[in-house]
């Protein structure tokens, strides 16, 4: 377990640590999905929208070697983008805020308000205001918590490594980050003056 902390405290552990925790999350919802039968509001999609865009970032730091002071910023910046829209969601569905979501929605944007109730009566459409519950929580809910931690992870890794002193030598593929620890290098050995004799008379 100390091993494992300690890897994701480097900007390479963290950001394959959340390149995997965005794919879990990206599979459950579609296992909810098509397992379960949940089916996701307006406002779940645009999480959903913000978990392939975590997959993608983090992959690309991996594979093309971003400095990893830019791809851990730029994951705790989709990081926090998700706690504010999954916390958004929180709130609609406990109905401090109302947004336009669910039936409401498609009847503001349809000309024909019959054909669209027929519609509906064979594919309904789920309310953003009444997520499903996993056990005790909602699952926006669950993504607050879940997007909280893309965010700690990043900040971990950037405050473990002090990258404002690290200079970085690659990131992708092994590559790692050194810090300056402001000693001067190691001199060679100077050798030793050899006296010259002089010339004898």
């Amino acid at each position: 377990m100390q091993t494992l902390i300690q890897a994701v405290k480097t900007p390479r552990g963290a950001m394959l640590a959340i390149l995997l925790w965005a794919v879990a999350l990206t599979v459950g919802a579609y296992v909810l999905e098509y397992g379960w039968g949940v089916q996701p509001c307006e406002l779940c999609w645009y999480q959903r929208y913000i978990h392939w865009a975590i997959v993608a970032w983090a992959g690309v730091a991996l594979a093309w070697g971003l400095r990893p002071k830019v791809a851990l910023v730029g994951a705790v910046a989709l990081g926090v983008l998700g706690m504010g829209a999954a916390f958004y969601h929180v709130l609609v569905e406990h109905q401090v805020i109302t947004h336009g979501c669910g039936v409401e929605r498609f009847y503001q944007l349809t000309a024909d308000p019959a054909a669209l109730t027929a519609l509906l009566a064979e594919a309904p459409v789920p309310a953003c205001d009444e997520p499903y519950k996993l056990f005790f929580l909602s699952l926006p809910s669950w993504n607050v918590l879940a997007m909280a931690l893309v965010a700690i992870m990043a900040l971990g890794a950037l405050y473990a490594q002090g990258l404002n002193r690290v200079v970085p030598v690659g990131y992708g593929r092994g590559a790692v980050a050194t810090k300056p620890t402001g000693r001067r290098p190691p001199q060679p050995a100077a050798k030793p003056a050899v006296k010259r004799a002089g010339k004898r008379r």
